[in-house]
């Protein structure tokens, strides 16, 4: 287990863009992912391994926790009561009530009603694409089910840009549901415009795209850009060989490396 170095901690910081330069972490720093940690069915509560994966969470000790998406089981085509949903959503809050450290949630296809992200919104607390901070890291949030799955509407390019192009950051780290790019061919969902997307980001400090699609790991670089999808599997699944329930990444020398963990 990586031990997490706590010199010259910083508070993670909830922003909307970023227009001052922060100040630079001289120390690596660990962060973790989880996602699909939707039930069963949207008429089950969270399974009862959410508090397994709480605890370990917070044995770990990471600066954060960033949940990939599909928190809930909603989506496009369920036909869910927006009701149903929300009760959802305020059983995830009430099983997530242990986690000791920041949280934050990327929007997944299962996490919209009937296509929109408003009651996903008003659980967070922020928009469906925001930024966060830590030291000199900006944390880029983007929802790629935006109209529909796969796709990250016109509003959202410009903010994108505008994010991108107004950042002092010395390093970025994009998160995202849907992989821009995976290694070989997968039935994983992808982003549409993944070459544009990838275009628009080398001209900028970014170190690499996390998403959360599927239930594998799989890593590919492109130029020097670090493409990451870690999926999680369901914890109503029986996990894998190569399936694991969290991941822990560490950002040291603007490069990131991840351990898969299970229960």
């Amino acid at each position: 287990m990586k031990t997490v170095i706590h010199i010259l901690l910083i508070a993670v910081v909830t922003v909307s863009c970023s227009t001052v330069k922060q100040a630079k972490i001289e120390a690596p720093f660990s962060f973790a992912l989880i996602g699909n940690t939707y039930s069963e069915s949207p008429f089950r509560p969270p399974h009862p391994d959410i508090a397994k994966l709480i605890d370990a969470l917070n044995r770990e000790n990471p600066v954060f926790v960033a949940h990939t998406g599909n928190f809930i089981y909603a989506g496009f085509n369920v036909g869910l009561r927006e009701i149903d949903a929300r009760r959802q959503l305020s059983e995830g809050r009430a099983s997530m009530a242990g986690l000791v450290r920041e949280r934050y949630f990327v929007t997944g296809e299962l996490d919209t009603i009937a296509g929109s992200p408003t009651a996903f919104e008003s659980f967070t607390g922020y928009r469906s694409y925001h930024t966060f901070s830590y030291g000199s890291v900006l944390f880029i949030a983007l929802n790629s089910t935006d109209s529909e799955p796969g796709k990250i509407g016109g509003e959202q390019w410009k903010w994108l840009e505008q994010t991108l192009a107004g950042s002092l950051q010395e390093s970025i780290i994009i998160f995202v549901h849907h992989p821009p790019f995976l290694p070989k061919d997968s039935d994983v969902r992808k982003i549409a415009d993944a070459e544009r997307l990838h275009a628009l980001i080398s001209r900028y400090p970014v170190r690499a795209v996390i998403s959360g699609a599927g239930e594998y790991l799989s890593t590919t670089e492109s130029g020097r850009i670090q493409y990451i999808n870690a999926g999680c599997v369901p914890l109503f699944k029986k996990e894998g060989a190569d399936q694991y329930q969290y991941y822990i990444i560490t950002f040291s020398d603007g490069h990131l490396s991840i351990a898969g963990k299970k229960l």
